[in-house]
């Protein structure tokens, strides 16, 4: 019998972290140097502010254009799209916030008046936790990822309209958490639907254009929000081709209303881009932002109580990624570098499944962001294969982490989710070896009985 395999040190799939070498120390000094040092004609405006003092409630002004403009460019949309507006965008401190944030000021599941939240499955793990303290216990339903459509999209219009339709107990009165100090009233959405539409955290896939378009005509015709973690669009490898990746949904929301003759700039729209450096430049920065079609639900964002209070949450942190914007310092070297490396992961990746697992093995991803999604045979209980190659220093992220929280559909029984921006070349060649023994073991085991 062949002696079973074990890593002297952690090999660990499971983190979504970058490694810290990859972390732009450098960068950063220069620019809070640069920020801080530097005359700053627009402390004066009331919408910049002192880097070190409480910032204006959606965050500098300055900064928000720098972001659109950058982002519009790194998305390779600007050339096709008008430019954003920077009243259009509202800054935060990471995407975790950006979408608790977003849920507390559009929807309203408490009083019934949001009906449900959807979330497409598998999904980022950590979301659940997010809608359960926004009230959606009870009220979450899992919309599983096709691989032609994007999305069960008839699966999810039954759902809608059998929702539409239920006889339920609800309170359209949102009196309750009206605010006369706000300079209007918030809108709130009957439904919401969470998804990361490009590189998707875990399954690694795109949704087509098509399919975006199509999402978007279902929102409209039941008032329905899309929260879109667009947090690795910005991460499309370099043999990837970049014209491919679809706009993203904020985007298309903006545009298909002026192609229809609506002034989109006094429309709400029915999408939140939700976005973060923390992939990029560093998640201990915390810094994001959330873009939307028109300033009308930007600015509703920057209208919490607790941004009123102390004013944008990443005032000085902001500031200094902007500065490294007009300093030329995010894209290259620090994000074309990351793609490189992740990219190269990736292969290696590829390459190391190919050689050590079961053949009938699926891998999904692998053309941007961190993830990877690996379905192994039938053959294989890949619970027990993760819980075995954790005993030999191989952590892997079973697919049952990735479940929608009271709607299960089996992800655990075949999936596992491999991260890339964690582990070294050498450190993703002896994991997978570790994990290809254990499977034939299993396989084996099986073969016995």
């Amino acid at each position: 019998m062949t002696e079973p395999l074990v890593s002297t040190s952690p090999i660990n799939f499971f983190k979504g972290h970058p490694t810290d070498n990859l972390l732009p120390v450098d960068e950063i000094l220069r620019a809070t140097q640069s920020l801080l040092t530097r005359d700053r004609p627009t402390d004066k405006n009331d919408d910049d502010r002192h880097p070190l003092t409480y910032g204006s409630d959606p965050g500098s002004r300055e900064v928000r254009k720098l972001i659109g403009d950058w982002s519009q460019q790194a998305c390779h949309e600007g050339k096709n799209y008008p430019p954003i507006d920077p009243d259009a965008i509202n800054l935060t401190n990471g995407a975790s916030y950006g979408a608790a944030n977003i849920l507390q000021q559009y929807t309203l599941p408490h009083t019934g008046y949001t009906r449900q939240g959807f979330i497409v499955s598998p999904t980022y793990f950590l979301i659940n936790s997010v809608f359960l303290d926004a009230g959606f216990s009870g009220k979450l339903t899992a919309v599983q990822e096709d691989p032609k459509t994007g999305l069960d999209f008839d699966f999810l219009e039954q759902e809608l309209q059998k929702h539409d339709a239920a006889s339920v107990e609800t309170n359209d009165n949102a009196s309750a958490i009206e605010d006369p100090t706000r300079d209007r009233p918030r809108k709130l959405f009957r439904y919401v639907i969470y998804l990361v539409p490009t590189f998707s955290n875990p399954s690694g896939s795109t949704m087509s254009t098509a399919s975006r378009l199509r999402l978007l005509e279902i929102a409209r015709k039941h008032d329905m929000l899309i929260l879109c973690d667009d947090v690795y669009d910005f991460l499309a490898f370099p043999d990837t081709n970049v014209a491919e990746i679809p706009p993203r949904i904020v985007t298309l929301d903006r545009a298909t209303l002026a192609e229809s003759g609506v002034d989109a700039s006094k429309e709400y729209g029915n999408t939140v881009s939700n976005l973060t450096f923390s992939k990029l430049l560093g998640p201990g920065l915390r810094v994001g932002w959330q873009e939307t079609v028109s300033p009308l639900l930007a600015q509703g964002l920057a209208q919490s109580g607790a941004v009123r209070s102390g004013g944008t949450p990443s005032q000085l942190t902001s500031m200094i990624v902007g500065e490294m914007i007009q300093l030329d310092r995010v894209h290259d070297p620090i994000i074309s570098h990351l793609a490189k490396t992740y990219s190269a992961r990736a292969h290696v990746l590829r390459e190391a499944i190919a050689a050590e697992l079961p053949q009938g093995t699926e891998v999904y991803g692998g053309d941007g962001g961190y993830f990877l999604w690996v379905v192994t045979p039938e053959t294989v209980d890949a619970q027990e294969a993760a819980k075995l190659c954790k005993e030999r220093g191989v952590v892997l992220a079973n697919g049952s982490h990735f479940e929608v929280e009271g709607n299960p559909v089996g992800w655990g029984r075949r999936c596992q989710r491999l991260s890339i921006s964690f582990l070294t070349e050498d450190q993703i060649r002896l994991g997978i070896k570790i994990w290809g023994q254990v499977c034939r073991e299993l396989i084996q085991q099986q073969e016995k009985k």
